[in-house]
């Protein structure tokens, strides 16, 4: 099928009217589902049905399969998979996230849900998990938990109390923890050895058109963290270290996947290289101090490290290094407070499926986070404060909340990311299948930030009062920035049902082009870039569009449209197309925003 941009299809459906169009059906209401309704209608007259799981246009099969609800939504068509979560009709089907926010899915369980008395579990991601006797369920296939009593779920994670072994955490697979709850549960009884299990491999991506799934968010009432944030008051039963314990020579004593359980109190300058699946968890007040003088507190190549309910600070790592430098696989870093560190708080260096979970991110000497390579990554309902605090690093090479590249499926999601000199959050070099969604950023230089990278899902986050005095000018510093970064392989850039307030010296909503060469996936181009349903208030300052400043222009005809926006503050000459300032009228002459509202 060639490919042509949505005007050009809001064009032939227009003449098609005015000439009649008799055979046309109305429109489908937005938000109408298959089933129960037994056919759509899109705006372009097109007739939607699903057989047998099958998706097909005015008869016509378009490749759609596994279907358990086709959607339309705000104009465009959706499809919930039975197996692999939620696509896009873009010129083929593409891998999204849901378009309503959950309003179509079961909602998530509260943290605290147990099994017994519950007869099932909803986590974060829509899975559903049952226990029949006595084994662990996930959307009706067994995962391998057996022996249990008690299923639970607690702040975003699966664990399981079995009857002669303990507690153990679902880790890409099951691995022996503690008692998540600290003794809230039953008293839990002395964990027995378990085999160390395996590192599962992260779900390698399938070809295009139907890439692997990513997380979907349960509510869009919800924009920044879902869970606490930083170390709470909870239990460990295992190896039990106390301040003055070398951490290291208690690691070398035991073998892979242990506990370990620090005892509250401050252990100096300790530097640690975990083994496969070990665990340390920090009971409240335990805390890592490196007196800047330790590199980092945690690093090596491990797989399945879980580092949790710890404080963390004044690590000497440079630049580019994290206080936690992650160089294997799976690492779960949840409920921490990472602070004062020569580089960033937490980094993670090309390893797969990592989980950065509910951690507080600040006063970092250069950013909260720093991310190079690895596919899968998650950071959720993460609080990142105040890095770069001391304006030493130059925000426009790397610094600030902190800096993504060479991922793919990377979600960063209910994070709230704020004060930081430098972007709030920011992929940046070769990025491919980003996820942003329910992210509260503000009073940063820039909110969020896509650089050099392909096909992303910016979807319902809050930005405000990013930018300011120190901005450099053009549309650099907006709330939502795409520069030189664009669709491939028949997807999108998408930006979507974002909320934005911008301020003077700060921008909304912009598209850049800039010479920069190619990249892993193609050429650095701001193309096939969908911006609608969006508010964006620029009556404290600001303004938006489309720069090009590679003297070819090329921005303007690749594809790239606003639509079905709402923009408050817009009057004067705040729109910016082809190299001239306009009004919003003028900037609708250009096909931009034709069903948009501005007052």
């Amino acid at each position: 099928m060639s490919k042509f941009n949505v005007r050009a299809f809001r064009i032939l459906f227009l003449f098609a009217l005015s000439i009649g169009g008799q055979a046309l059906r109305a429109e489908s209401a937005s938000g109408t589902v298959i089933p129960p309704a037994n056919y759509i209608v899109d705006a372009n007259g097109t007739v939607w049905t699903v057989s047998n799981g099958n998706s097909y246009q005015n008869g016509t099969a378009d490749g759609g399969g596994d279907i358990a609800e086709l959607v339309y939504w705000y104009g465009m068509i959706y499809a919930k998979t039975n197996s692999s979560g939620w696509y896009l009709y873009w010129f083929g089907w593409q891998q999204t996230s849901d378009p309503t926010g959950g309003a179509l899915s079961q909602p998530e369980s509260p943290t605290g849900t147990a099994i017994p008395p519950a007869s099932s579990i909803v986590d974060a991601n829509g899975t559903v998990w049952t226990v029949i006797n006595g084994n662990s369920y996930q959307n009706g296939t067994a995962d391998g938990g057996g022996d249990i009593s008690e299923l639970l779920y607690w702040y975003g994670m699966i664990y399981a109390r079995t009857n002669s072994s303990g507690w153990y955490l679902y880790w890409y697979g099951w691995q022996q923890t503690s008692d998540p709850t600290g003794g809230a549960s039953l008293p839990t009884p002395s964990p027995a050895p378990a085999p160390a299990p395996a590192p599962a491999p992260a779900p390698a991506p399938a070809p295009a058109p139907a890439p692997q799934p990513q997380s979907q968010p349960p509510s869009q009432s919800i924009v920044g963290p879902r869970y606490t944030v930083g170390p709470q008051n909870i239990g460990c039963s295992g190896v039990y270290l106390n301040p003055g314990d070398n951490i290291q020579n208690a690691v070398n004593a035991y073998g892979p996947y242990t506990v370990f359980c620090l005892n509250p109190g401050t252990y100096y300058q300790q530097v640690v290289t975990p083994r496969d699946g070990d665990q340390f968890i920090g009971l409240q007040g335990a805390a890592l101090d490196g007196q800047n003088t330790a590199w980092n507190a945690f690093n090596g190549s491990a797989n399945n490290v879980v580092i949790k309910n710890l404080y963390i600070y004044s690590y000497a790592n440079g630049t580019q290094f994290g206080s936690i430098e992650a160089g294997g696989s799976y690492w779960l870093i949840q409920s921490n407070d990472i602070s004062y560190s020569g580089g960033a708080g937490v980094s993670l260096d090309g390893g797969d499926g990592h989980q950065v979970i509910a951690n507080y991110l600040h006063h970092n000497f250069q950013e909260g986070y720093h991310v190079s390579g690895g596919a899968n990554v998650l950071f959720d309902s993460n609080e990142i404060a105040y890095n770069n605090y001391l304006q030493q690093v130059n925000w426009g090479w790397e610094a600030g909340g902190g800096k993504a590249a060479f991922t793919t499926g990377l979600v960063m999601q209910y994070n709230y990311s704020h004060d930081n000199w430098g972007p709030g959050l920011w992929t940046d070099i070769d990025n491919y299948g980003t996820t942003y969604q329910y992210n509260l950023v503000t009073n940063n230089q820039t909110g969020i930030q896509v650089e050099i990278s392909y096909n992303t899902y910016i979807a319902s986050n809050v930005t405000s009062h990013n930018g300011g005095p120190y901005c450099p000018g053009w549309l650099w510093c907006s709330e939502i920035e795409i520069s030189a970064s664009g669709g491939i392989y028949g997807g999108l850039i998408e930006v979507v049902g974002n909320s934005s307030a911008s301020v003077t010296g700060g921008n909304g909503i912009s598209l850049v082009q800039q010479n920069r060469g190619s990249g892993a996936y193609g050429p650095y181009i701001t193309q096939n870039v969908w911006v609608h349903n969006n508010t964006v208030d620029l009556s404290a300052g600001g303004a938006m569009g489309m720069v090009d400043d590679t003297l070819t222009d090329g921005i303007f005809s690749r594809n790239n449209l606003y639509d079905y926006n709402s923009y408050i503050g817009s009057s004067g000459y705040l729109f910016t197309f082809k190299d001239y300032w306009m009004q919003f009228s003028e900037w609708q002459g250009w096909g931009m925003d034709v069903h948009s509202s501005a007052r």
